[in-house]
């Protein structure tokens, strides 16, 4: 993913601790994900009351993060269409999200966020 927000000017070096925390909410977000569907979204408490699973906060926290986090990165469809893309050195167009028309990148991206 980085080489692409580089080529679409959209990440530098220095924007690398916000990737970071992006990466490490998304990481965040699939475990306790993993831990709902495990467990369930209520568990029961030693007195027998029904209680809200941790990991839902957890998830639903990491989920904020990631939005916030997205909108500086072109990662969603309203947050691309405030992005410019300046014309490349051949005059034409950039679209680095044409890339991703093709069915081997597709397959790539699902194999990705499988994980």
């Amino acid at each position: 993913m980085r080489p692409t927000l580089e080529r679409l000017q959209l990440a530098t070096l220095i924007d690398r601790g916000l990737l970071a925390a992006y990466c490490q909410a998304w990481g965040r977000w699939k475990s306790a994900e993993k831990k709902i569907t495990a467990e369930g979204e209520v568990f029961t408490t030693p007195n027998g009351f029904q209680q809200k699973s941790p990991y839902v906060t957890i998830a639903n926290e990491a989920m904020r993060t990631m939005e916030k986090l997205a909108s500086h990165f072109g990662f969603s469809p309203a947050a691309r269409t405030r992005i410019n893309i300046q014309p490349d050195a051949r005059g034409g167009k950039r679209d680095g999200f044409s890339e991703f028309d093709d069915d081997s990148q597709l397959a790539q991206r699902r194999r990705f966020f499988q994980r």
